[in-house]
């Protein structure tokens, strides 16, 4: 799940829970061409928008591992390494080359 967006916009979900304990590689591009973001677990996108969501705010703060403010029940339960953010949108074939490196 990502909340990069306005509120209004709402979060990007998607149904494919990790239990299994291993090292996981996460991406989520937001394609300012497109206008939507697109989130992925180990090079396989598992959630998109579907209409145009508009642009991202770059005022505000990045938050990573927690939602956009710092509640009981919004930090993220594991460990976070290697985080990069790109001044491109990344295509679905770099997300899964990146992801290869990441698992191996």
């Amino acid at each position: 799940m990502t909340g990069l967006m306005d509120t209004t916009v709402g979060v990007l979900e998607s149904g494919y829970i990790i239990t299994d304990g291993q090292w996981r590689h996460i991406g989520l591009v937001f394609d300012r061409v497109t206008m939507r973001r697109h989130l992925y677990v180990d090079g396989v996108e598992v959630a998109a928008d579907t209409d145009f969501i508009g642009g991202v705010q770059t005022t505000g703060d990045l938050n990573i591992g927690v939602g956009q403010t710092p509640d009981a029940g919004t930090f993220f339960s594991g460990l976070i390494v290697d985080v990069r953010i790109y001044d491109v949108a990344l295509t679905a074939e770099d997300i899964k080359v990146l992801s290869q490196y990441a698992t191996a």
